[in-house]
């Protein structure tokens, strides 16, 4: 999403106020922001890849990965925007920024231009980095069985950071494995134990 002459006069004006990011001159921008980031981002968490499709919009976070109160200055750049769910949003992220590479930042004097590099976000970056290539997600539904586990790939230091930080573990089901004490011949148990095997098959 490029800023057309227009939005970029009435971020202007918002900047100059207390509240930018409430500001009532932005909220069409938001508003479009909002929607070029969930066809941007897969209509999933760029955190914990929980998807969004169905979901209400107010529960979805434009998300600042450096928080806008800390990096005002960086508030509108579309590489530091993408879109969250509000507990990795609001519960756990907010404005701590432990996952960067503060000493690798330092060197840089606040050079806002050498923000967005890789290699100065511990996390998985939505916008700088293939996600990919560091994490995925496995969610099975079937009948009232469940399954959500998460895979760090290629012994990703990222991906595995990304884990640990947004508490994915917690997000981890596995109702399978009650499902095995049924009956062999109840079909939810076959489906249950071939996707099972499947999910092992696949490393996950």
């Amino acid at each position: 999403m490029n800023y057309s002459i227009a939005d970029i006069k009435l971020i202007l004006k918002a900047l100059k106020q207390d509240d930018i990011w409430g500001s009532s001159h932005i909220y069409d921008i938001k508003k479009r922001l909002k929607e070029h980031l969930l066809h941007k981002g897969g209509h999933r968490c760029c955190y914990c890849l929980k998807s969004f499709f169905g979901e209400f919009s107010y529960v979805i976070d434009i998300e600042h990965i450096l928080p806008k109160r800390k990096y005002r200055s960086c508030i509108f750049d579309i590489v530091n925007l993408s879109l969250s769910c509000k507990r990795c949003n609001m519960k756990i992220k907010r404005d701590d920024v432990s996952f960067l590479n503060v000493d690798l930042l330092r060197l840089y004097g606040g050079d806002k231009l050498k923000y967005f590099r890789s290699h100065f976000y511990n996390i998985v970056h939505p916008n700088l980095d293939d996600i990919n290539s560091h994490i995925s997600m496995v969610n099975i539904d079937v009948d009232f069985n469940r399954l959500v586990k998460y895979k760090i790939l290629n012994e990703s230091r990222k991906g595995k950071y990304t884990y640990e930080y947004f508490k994915l573990k917690e997000f981890e089901i596995d109702s399978f494995d009650s499902a095995q004490g049924l009956s062999v011949s109840t079909p939810n148990c076959e489906l249950s134990a071939r996707i099972k095997n499947i999910l092992l098959e696949s490393g996950v």
